[in-house]
């Protein structure tokens, strides 16, 4: 008896269901990436397709590659889906989140000039190697500025005069220095020196110094050709009539105290008689 033999080949039908992988909420780091993989089913979950680069990709604004490979640098979230014949699989959404800091910036970044008693508020911003920013809370930066002062939130307000320069650090990281000048407020008060009384002898001279300063001690001017002087020439004083002078030094319409000063007779150093020339009485 002869036996007849069939081979039936099935065929799957038209695509039901597009399913990727990972198919759950992922989280990375910018630089990192994700191979996604798809798969095709028909009704009744027979395979239909499951090479990649079959499918139609789509993260969105994000970048994926015709493969299913997922690598966006861009810190956000994206939504993660693939299609064939007009039939998308569900979403799997990727949160790229910042990569470690490569790079810390601050502003202003360009040198500064300021005048004692005012301040500069620093901001920082901290980046990854693809200028996705890190941290821009300044109160999470170690500020430095060598030796002036600032504070843990980079506000600058350092008072005494000189030259600083300003960084920031996060994670190991350094920015570029922003130097800042601090110059000499507006004169507040003006000091002469000698300060106490002097007494001279008629003849003698002294040489007075002159200073003035801003509100937070700073020198604003120490040469004595720039004062306005009172009983005194570029701060020399060479009164020779006897009596008491008051001298005093002025700059912007700041003086200082005034200091006495007594000249008195010098030592004798000849004798005249009246009359001068040889005499006859009878």
């Amino acid at each position: 008896q002869n036996t007849a033999t069939a081979t039936a080949t099935f065929v799957p039908a038209e695509v039901d269901t597009v399913e990727i992988d990972p198919d759950t909420d992922q989280t990375i780091e910018a630089g990192d990436s994700i191979d996604f993989n798809a798969t095709a089913y028909d009704e009744f979950d027979n395979l239909v397709e499951d090479d990649d680069s079959a499918f139609d990709w789509d993260a969105e604004a994000g970048s994926i590659a015709g493969d299913g490979l997922f690598d966006e640098t861009d810190t956000g979230a994206y939504e993660v889906s693939a299609e064939l014949d007009d039939v998308s699989s569900e979403n799997t959404t990727v949160t790229v989140e910042p990569g470690d800091v490569d790079s810390v910036e601050i502003e202003p970044d360009t040198d500064q000039e300021i005048t004692a008693g005012e301040t500069i508020d620093f901001d920082a911003t901290a980046y990854d190697a693809f200028d996705n920013v890190v941290d821009d809370d300044d109160s999470n930066f170690a500020w430095d500025a060598e030796d002036g002062a600032i504070t843990d939130a980079g506000l600058f307000d350092e008072t005494d005069a000189g030259t600083y320069n300003v960084t920031t650090e996060l994670d190991g990281v350094t920015s570029d220095n922003t130097t800042v000048t601090v110059e000499p407020g507006v004169a507040v008060t003006v000091e002469i020196d000698p300060d106490t009384d002097q007494t001279l002898a008629a003849g003698e001279t002294l040489d007075f110094e002159a200073t003035a300063y801003d509100a937070h001690d700073n020198v604003v001017e120490d040469d004595d050709t720039a004062f306005t002087w009172q009983n005194a020439t570029a701060g020399t004083f060479d009164e020779t009539d006897t009596g008491s002078y008051e001298v005093s030094a002025e700059l912007d319409g700041v003086t200082s105290a005034p200091v006495t000063v007594t000249v008195e007779e010098a030592d004798i150093d000849r004798v005249e008689l009246d009359p001068d020339t040889d005499q006859t009485i009878t």
